[in-house]
């Protein structure tokens, strides 16, 4: 009898491992892996799975593993990235799971996805991972470069960190200088490493094993359409990219010459620039903003309804959700008080001031329930573009006062370029979808008719600063810029004398188009 026991145990083994397949070390480590389930993100290297949340930047667990033909009953610490093939995903239990070992079976590979399948898990005991080919720039990859490159000093793990470094200024934007929709939806599906990116600078910024071609060839590439604004990310680059190139301003000299001439002048424009007089705010920024107060009732990690106010109108906007059309409740006139608003429509907005921030409570004076509560939210390039967006709709379908329609589209509309291209341009998650109607946009920019010419040629000139053209959405822009800027040229001229010499030479370039 126990012999036959034995038997059935060691055929079920050996179906078990028959049934796995196989998979290498190369295929795992070529991408990051999104495990939807639970929201999670998994990178391999040669020795550790990192794994970290999309949902917030609380950052990365690392864990031990190994590939094996064959499950293992205990952790073997000396085949840690030896085997660059296996059947199974052997992983170390962590300070939760002591003394236990994690044997995944690979259940399916394709190009796309991975399916594994572990008994000994109580929850989730199957596991598939898709490819992360959602994200332009990798954090999670970048995050585990500059773990393993501080842990194993290697020049591989150089190269690998340089590899994964941002390569253009909008990567670097959103990484280093806060994730333009982070205010609002948590960094989703990012990781937000403003808070430390002293230590990921200076790791580049250290690097002494990548080819000096190589090298600068990304400094510039990151460096050109740099955003001339004062933030300590921004300084601590321009020190870094200053001192680079006073060590070797021949190879930059050579670099910079396979660059257009707009190219060039944005790579200066940067480097010149002393901080004292670089941008805090454009002039578009600054001017009279026509709503005063947002409020959000939020679900999870993004609101799904807004309470705008202006001095006299309130604007109730539901259906916020990313990708989906945001739309207009109800704008009714108000009256407002100093901790209350009293609306046409009969509800009552109250404030409540508290250590946590103000919130505000919506009821209706015959019934004593409250309706909806309401956190207090500043502007944001979320918050902005949806109320563009729902008064784009409203425009269009003519249904609600033109005028007061333009104001908020305008003041909806970006007024930088780090927003423009944030919005009109990225495909990042949190822009509800606003790219696939950035023609859409522009072309009522251009159209708006109750905008004083002044303001609008002050936002055209904010958004152009900096800006190149070099994709359709971006050319179109221009196209717009140019002939608002030979219908209105004297009155141009008079707004560009409200900006900085640089500013008005960094506007025409790119009207011009100077390549």
């Amino acid at each position: 009898m126990k012999r036959i026991y034995c038997t059935l145990l060691l055929s079920l083994m050996l179906s078990l491992v028959t049934n796995a397949q196989e998979v290498t070390m190369d295929f795992l480590k070529s991408s990051t892996w999104t495990w939807k389930r639970i929201s999670y993100q998994v990178a391999f290297t040669e020795d550790s799975i990192y794994m970290g949340t999309k949902l917030s930047s609380l950052g990365v667990d690392a864990e031990a593993y190994y590939l094996s033909m064959e499950p293992h009953s205990k952790f073997r610490d000396d085949l840690v990235g030896k085997s660059k093939k296996g059947r199974y995903v052997v992983v170390k239990s962590n300070e939760s799971t002591p003394s236990k070992t994690f044997n995944f079976r690979i259940m399916s590979v394709s190009d796309n996805g991975i399916s594994l399948y572990c008994e000994d898990v109580a929850d989730y005991n199957e596991r598939i991972l898709s490819k992360n080919d959602s994200e332009k720039f990798d954090t999670l990859r970048f995050s585990c470069s500059y773990k393993e490159l501080i842990r194993k000093h290697g020049k591989q793990y150089q190269q690998a960190f340089f590899d994964a470094f941002p390569s253009i200024w909008y990567d670097f934007e959103r990484t280093f200088n806060g994730a333009f929709f982070k205010n609002d939806i948590k960094a989703i599906y990012k990781q937000d490493f403003s808070h430390d990116f002293e230590k990921y600078l200076n790791a580049f910024s250290n690097l002494r094993d990548i080819d000096a071609k190589e090298y600068y060839r990304k400094l510039i590439g990151i460096t050109i359409g740099m955003p001339i604004q004062s933030t300590p990310a921004s300084d601590m680059w321009q020190k870094i990219v200053t001192a680079k190139v006073a060590r070797n301003k021949r190879l930059v000299s050579q670099l910079l010459n396979e660059k257009t001439e707009l190219q060039r002048a944005r790579f200066w424009q940067f480097m010149q620039q002393d901080n004292r007089f670089r941008q805090k705010n454009v002039v578009g920024n600054k001017m009279q903003r026509f709503i005063k107060e947002i409020y959000g009732r939020g679900y999870g990690f993004f609101d799904v309804e807004l309470v705008c106010m202006t001095d006299s109108l309130c604007y109730y906007i539901t259906n916020c959700v990313p990708k989906q059309t945001p739309g207009i409740e109800f704008v009714v006139p108000c009256r407002m008080t100093e901790d209350s608003c009293k609306t046409d429509k009969g509800i009552v907005l109250t404030r409540i001031h508290s250590d946590k921030g103000t919130i505000l409570q919506m009821y209706i004076p015959e019934v004593e329930k409250p309706l909806r509560k309401f956190g207090e939210r500043e502007p944001s390039a979320v918050t902005d573009t949806l109320l563009m967006a729902v008064a784009y709709r409203n425009l269009v379908l003519k249904n609600m006062h033109q005028r007061e329609m333009q104001h908020l589209f305008f003041e909806g509309f970006p007024s930088t370029w780090s927003e423009f291209y944030a919005v009109m341009i990225s495909d990042e998650y949190g822009n509800n979808g606003f790219r696939d109607n950035a023609d859409r946009y522009i072309y009522t920019f251009k159209h708006l008719s109750c905008i004083p010419v002044r303001e609008k040629l002050r936002k055209m000139v904010g958004i152009s600063i900096g800006a190149m053209a070099q994709d359709p959405v971006s050319e179109q822009w221009r196209t717009v810029v140019s002939d608002l800027s030979a219908r209105y040229k004297d009155e141009l001229n008079n707004v560009l004398q409200e900006f900085a010499p640089w500013q008005q030479t960094s506007f025409r370039q790119f009207v011009e188009n100077k390549e």
